[in-house]
């Protein structure tokens, strides 16, 4: 009876775990369409704002994707760059991800603040909420 338990606790949890890599697939596919939000500028502003303070450094080169380069030329660098007395300039693309890479002190020092990274991050400290959510209980 007590092998039958661990196995029945064994399924229940695959099953839990392939539920969970499902939605955290389904949330990272749909991290670009965050863009088309009419607040990305602010979004795009508080991602780089948060790389910087991070790194604590008064020199870097920042990496972003085409989206977010355009929401961060339009006056948020310069923006940042007053606020935090640096010197901070767009250095580039990104091979993939939203968001931005801010590389300082020669490369030394690097924060991947994208949204695919921050979900990365965030996503062990969600699992048990959102299968909460997901069986519907109250979180």
């Amino acid at each position: 009876m007590a092998t039958a338990q661990l196995k029945a606790r064994s399924l229940e949890l695959a099953h839990r775990e392939q539920l969970l890599e499902r939605v955290f697939k389904a949330v990272k596919e749909k991290l670009p369409e965050i863009q088309k939000r009419p607040d990305y500028d602010q979004i795009a502003t508080l991602l780089l704002r948060e790389a910087l303070t991070q790194l604590k450094v008064k020199k870097a080169e920042i990496r972003a994707d085409d989206t977010t380069q355009k929401a961060l030329k339009k006056g948020a660098l310069n923006e940042i760059s007053e606020e935090l007395g640096g010197e901070f300039r767009i250095a580039g693309g990104l091979e993939e991800g939203t968001g931005v890479v801010v590389d300082a002190a020669d490369g030394k020092l690097h924060y991947d603040n994208t949204l695919e990274t921050r979900l990365s991050r965030l996503q062990n400290p969600l699992r048990a909420s959102v299968y909460q959510i997901l069986i519907g209980e109250k979180v």
